[in-house]
């Protein structure tokens, strides 16, 4: 959910790059297409990537890239080498192991969680804009 929030959070930054203070239909869509689209490029991007994006991030200048970066190691090792260096080369031989690593992941959900509820808040700040409508 990291991920996702943060792309969401860049993409509506789409809307502060419009100069103009009244938009026709026309122009509303237009917007919306823009944010959708960054939402799409963000979306196929790495995290890695998209942790490099959030430095240029108008939204997210408060961030905190040392969690960030840390919520992204963690999570890379778990979706790239925990499987192998956890269980196929038995580093979880023993009960005291298995709490070991549990404690991990719960502290790894305790970051994560924390970081996901700032973006939300970040977002919910965010995501509504005021426009005058020209007919």
């Amino acid at each position: 959910m990291v991920e996702y929030n943060i792309a969401n959070i860049i993409s509506i930054e789409e809307y502060e790059k419009e100069t103009k203070t009244e938009l026709d239909m026309m122009g509303i869509e237009r917007i919306k297409a823009k944010v959708k689209l960054k939402f799409d490029q963000l979306s196929d991007l790495t995290f890695g990537n998209l942790a490099k994006v959030v430095k240029q991030s108008i939204y997210l200048k408060d961030i905190d890239l040392e969690k960030l970066d840390r919520i992204k190691q963690y999570r890379d090792y778990l979706a790239h080498r925990c499987f192998k260096e956890k269980l196929l080369e038995n580093k979880l031989s023993s009960l005291e192991d298995v709490d070991g690593f549990v404690d991990e992941l719960n502290d790894f959900e305790v970051e994560a969680t924390e970081m996901n509820e700032w973006l939300l808040h970040i977002f919910k700040d965010n995501k509504t804009k005021s426009i005058l409508l020209k007919h």
